[in-house]
């Protein structure tokens, strides 16, 4: 975690970033840091559009405080800080398709879906 959280100090997302506790223990985590196109590389004349200047967004919930609206309401925190800041467009980044609770939180939180992509697995264990 240490590793991960120097990289959202670095991106500007430690105000934006949560960790959730229940009873002292953590039962959810946001990882968001505002959007960082600078850092793209572009072609010769190529101009990054204000609606491709997005956040990355890593969200987890514990089993046993899921179902209650915590991820939403993590995500809408920092969503709102992002907004203050002057954000325009939004992200919530990457869900794999069948997972339908993180899918609902997007959708809650006004996103839609723009792209999806096929992944493979294999397993190496063999």
């Amino acid at each position: 975690m240490a590793e991960m959280m120097l990289f959202i100090e670095l991106s500007g997302g430690l105000d934006t970033s949560i960790c959730a506790y229940h009873r002292g223990a953590v039962v959810g985590t946001l990882m968001v840091s505002p959007e960082e196109t600078g850092l793209a590389v572009v072609g010769p004349g190529r101009v990054i559009k204000e609606s491709e200047k997005l956040n990355f967004l890593a969200i987890g919930v514990r089993e046993p405080a899921r179902g209650r609206g915590l991820n939403l309401a993590m995500a809408a925190q920092a969503y709102q800080k992002l907004i203050d800041r002057g954000a325009k467009y939004l992200s919530y980044t990457l869900v794999v398709d069948d997972n339908w609770p993180s899918r609902r939180t997007a959708e809650k939180l006004g996103a839609k879906v723009c792209a999806n992509y096929v992944v493979y697995r294999r397993d190496f264990r063999q």
